[in-house]
């Protein structure tokens, strides 16, 4: 074998190798660790699909300030928004949209769209009462359902990093999150 053959082929084994990103603390949606588990590995395995950054590696640069809302609906295309804020105040947010159902197993981005935000948009979105009040919510509730809509909402500021996830929300913060985000990414 040539060393360029043998170069390439260790290039896959590494990165067939590198363990996928943790994107949320362990324990953070249930009662039990199983239900806790179940619900981790879902939310991420959308996440993986939508090739995010994990909010819970970024939160250990205490100068990252991030904010996404996953937005996971029965029999529709799953939506992931976020809003990046770069040191001078200016943001980016990043909308993607998968093609298929959530929980579908073959889907691929079919939206993945920036746009810039000035300072003032950035100022005018974090200092919204919804994202002040997002920092002390429970990360779930035990509301369950069997259809509907799971609304995760992250940030990262500071070094902190908080997630909070709400089944088919109608009132209350992660509700006020996802509609602002929604509002935001003009979807």
């Amino acid at each position: 074998m040539t060393a360029g053959i043998l170069s390439v082929i260790l290039s896959f084994v590494l990165l067939k190798q590198t363990p996928p990103p943790q994107y949320f603390p362990k324990g953070s949606f249930g009662k039990t660790e199983k239900l806790s588990k179940f619900s981790e590995d879902w939310y991420s395995k959308d996440l993986r699909a939508f090739d995010e950054p994990s909010l819970l590696e970024a939160s250990k640069d205490k100068s990252r300030e991030s904010y996404r809302f996953l937005f996971l609906r029965s029999f529709r295309h799953s939506i992931c928004i976020r809003l990046d804020v770069n040191t001078d105040g200016s943001g980016l947010l990043t909308t993607k949209m998968l093609s298929g159902a959530t929980g579908e197993v073959k889907t691929r981005i079919i939206l993945n769209e920036q746009e810039k935000f000035t300072k003032k948009q950035v100022d005018w979105f974090v200092s919204r009462k919804q994202i002040s009040e997002f920092w002390n919510q429970p990360s779930f509730d035990e509301q369950r359902g069997l259809d509907g809509e799971e609304w995760i909402a992250e940030g990262v500021k500071a070094g902190n990093y908080h997630v909070a996830a709400r089944w088919s929300p109608t009132e209350g913060t992660a509700y006020a999150i996802g509609t602002l985000m929604l509002r935001t990414a003009k979807l």
